[in-house]
């Protein structure tokens, strides 16, 4: 059993990938106080995708659905036991699948120290703005 991407499919598995988010963005970076749930969380618009390996949840994003094909992915984390390159295929199942639902932009706030990972993951810089407290760069994903 290796590493296995997709959507998630139930509460529980969601309830998994909340609990990366807070490991990530509340405890490791403080980004947020006590919780980065958000209404997003329970839009039914909004595709979670987990990263599985060996049957543990290991890495997790979200894709938002802001109307008019326009998507934004969001609270990327994976965690320090996951594999190699793990991230890396988050992001690309994130793009195969705002393609398949038809989105035409892609984008992303991400914060400065990430701008080289998405760069090698094809995306481009499109400016910059305010998230949770701290600068982040406006990334699009090059889209087929």
């Amino acid at each position: 059993m290796g590493l296995e991407i997709r959507e998630v499919i139930d509460d529980q598995e969601r309830e998994e990938c909340f609990k990366i988010r807070r490991k990530i963005f509340v405890e490791s970076m403080g980004l947020f106080f006590q919780s980065d749930i958000d209404e997003y969380d329970f839009n039914r618009k909004t595709i979670h995708i987990i990263a599985k390996f060996e049957g543990r949840a290991v890495g997790t994003v979200r894709i938002i659905d802001e109307g008019n094909g326009i998507f934004r992915g969001s609270r990327l984390s994976v965690l320090s036991s996951a594999p190699p390159l793990t991230g890396f295929k988050l992001v690309r199942y994130a793009v195969k699948k705002v393609e398949e639902v038809g989105g035409r932009v892609f984008r992303a706030f991400v914060l400065p120290e990430l701008d080289g990972f998405f760069r090698r993951c094809g995306w481009v810089p499109a400016g910059e703005t305010m998230y949770a407290g701290r600068r982040h760069i406006i990334m699009i994903a090059k889209m087929k």
